[in-house]
């Protein structure tokens, strides 16, 4: 497909949806082709510019951390603690973050959360660390957390 194609069946749309074609290309980064065939282009244009857009694009981000201490009492402790830090990623996914979960050796966990803003991520961490607490009030153990 020839360039001044490419721009007059996906450019246009994306202009009048994002603003730009960069804030376009950008949202094709993190949110994959969906973003686009949202702003009204096809899926296979979509795909095309969704694997261009996450090769050239660097989408910025902020990444803060913490330390959770989490020890268990229990028999499978350990696949009980695997199991609820996985589960800790959906909440960051839910409020539009990555969570990365590190092991510095039992009982620490490293978790740093990447978001858009300080304001987004900084919510992300909170509701993650909420639920983990939460969760983990229904298992023989301890758990803390505390900022790096």
């Amino acid at each position: 497909m020839e360039v001044e194609d490419l721009y007059s069946k996906a450019g246009v749309k994306l202009l009048d949806h994002y603003g730009s074609l960069y804030a376009g290309l950008e949202a094709a980064a993190k949110g994959g082709a969906a973003a686009l065939v949202e702003a009204g282009l096809s899926k296979k244009i979509a795909r095309t510019l969704e694997e261009t857009a996450k090769d050239k694009i660097v989408v910025k981000g902020v990444t803060i951390q913490g330390i959770l201490e989490i020890t268990s009492l229990e028999a499978k402790g350990v696949e009980d603690i695997k199991g609820t830090l996985l589960e800790a990623k959906k909440v960051a996914a839910e409020h539009d973050a990555v969570a990365n979960l590190y092991s510095l050796g039992a009982p620490k966990y490293r978790i740093e959360v990447t978001a858009d803003d300080y304001k987004a991520a900084e919510a992300a961490l909170e509701k993650v660390v909420e639920f983990t607490k939460d969760t983990w009030a229904n298992y023989n153990g301890k758990i803390s957390y505390s900022r790096s």
